[in-house]
């Protein structure tokens, strides 16, 4: 009878997980995509992050989201302590940045997370500087393999 029980709630919580999980609405989806163009700042990813991850983080806007977290650590190095504030606090969001670092992206601007992350680190951001830049050889090599398995 108790082990009838556990399952009854064992599926009970399983059901009303999922009618809690967020979905990617049109409207949302829509709203996603126009947000990717405008993120500047860690600030506006963590934002974006808060509003539209997991629901929706696929496609297009994911594409986006990559695009943009490695366009800035590529261009603005100095900003490194803003996210490194931000993914201290919130793992959720340092999965996210690292999920897209990705070979999807400029290998031009990877190899700048990666030689910038051997270069220019203060003691403070050391050992985020060391997973930033196994992130970025990782999505290299990757990108590098991809190319030369094209005919």
């Amino acid at each position: 009878m108790n082990v009838l029980r556990l399952v009854i709630v064992a599926a009970l919580m399983l059901v009303m997980s999922d009618s809690n999980a967020k979905v990617c609405s049109q409207a949302d989806g829509r709203s996603a995509e126009d947000a990717v163009d405008h993120l500047n700042t860690w600030s506006d990813i963590h934002a974006a992050f808060v509003r539209y991850t997991p629901q929706c983080d696929d496609g297009a806007v994911a594409e986006g989201f990559s695009d943009r977290i490695v366009h800035l650590l590529a261009v603005n190095w100095a900003a490194l302590p803003v996210l490194h504030r931000l993914v201290k606090n919130d793992i959720s969001f340092r999965r996210f940045i690292f999920r897209h670092i990705d070979p999807s992206t400029d290998t031009d601007e990877l190899r700048a997370i990666a030689k910038q992350s051997t270069s220019q680190c203060t003691d403070s951001v050391q050992k985020l500087c060391a997973q930033l830049n196994e992130a970025a050889l990782a999505a290299i090599k990757e990108a590098e393999q991809y190319e030369a398995a094209k005919p």
